[in-house]
């Protein structure tokens, strides 16, 4: 009986996937309100016919959104006033993508699309809502920090010199880093990134009054991610040898 009972909970899920699919194919896209915990499922047609969730945020946090395709391999992007903020490529082409990211109090659009051309199912979940703390940088002090699958993010704060800056990012691993996303906090908008294949770089700022925000993600190893931000007058030219920390192997 047990058997029997189960057998036909599948048959009607895979019914209603089928006319799930077969309805959203028809209107190209669907909509409807992302909340933590609560799985939305929407059919992506094509790359060019993604479908649209709105995600309302009412104080600043670090989230980390999942998204599950069956045939499509999904991918994420998060918009702000039609601005991109964060994002999931896909570009490995997997049926299951994480997007890891600060977002501020406000509303957002989440975009599902196909990194691919085979259409299909995605499930998409906010997977985790956690407040950050952010932390100050000091001029001319090398700051280290470590970012892992439990604790995915860090951020650091910092505002503009009177005279040019630099910000230096550095792995203490030699085979990846961590991923970096430095954004202007007076305007909101972002000024540069550093994928997780690089293992450091060097921002270089404009003199003003403007205020930043550094935000360092973990990567998609299982390894922990360490690191080294550093931020100093262009004048000074460096943080000296603790910009450069000693490479471990991952």
């Amino acid at each position: 009986m047990l058997k029997r009972q189960t057998l036909f909970v599948a048959l009607c899920l895979a019914l209603f996937l089928c006319f799930t699919g077969a309805a959203a194919a028809q209107e190209t896209s669907t909509s409807g309100v992302l909340q933590m915990g609560q799985p939305a499922i929407g059919y992506v047609a094509s790359p060019e016919l993604p479908v649209n969730y709105t995600y309302e945020l009412a104080s600043p946090l670090a989230v980390t959104l999942q998204a599950i395709g069956d045939t499509a391999r999904p991918s994420i992007a998060i918009y702000q006033n039609g601005v991109l903020v964060a994002s999931q490529p896909n570009a490995e082409g997997a049926f299951i993508v994480n997007l890891t990211t600060f977002l501020n109090a406000g509303s957002y659009v989440v975009e599902v699309g196909i990194a691919g051309g085979e259409p299909g199912m995605v499930i998409l979940i906010v997977q985790n809502e956690t407040p950050v703390t952010v932390s100050p940088l000091t001029v001319g002090t090398a700051v280290t920090g470590e970012v892992t699958v439990q604790t995915p993010l860090a951020l650091y704060s910092f505002s503009a010199l009177p005279e040019p800056a630099y910000l230096y990012v550095e792995s203490a691993l030699e085979t990846s880093g961590p991923n970096v996303r430095l954004v202007d906090t007076t305007t909101g908008s972002t000024i540069g990134t550093l994928n997780a294949a690089a293992l450091g770089g060097r921002f270089r700022l404009p003199a003003g009054v403007s205020t930043f925000q550094a935000e360092v993600t973990h990567n998609a190893s299982t390894s922990p991610v360490p690191f080294t931000l550093c931020f100093v007058a262009v004048s000074a030219g460096d943080c000296g040898a603790a910009t450069v920390p000693v490479a471990q192997n991952a």
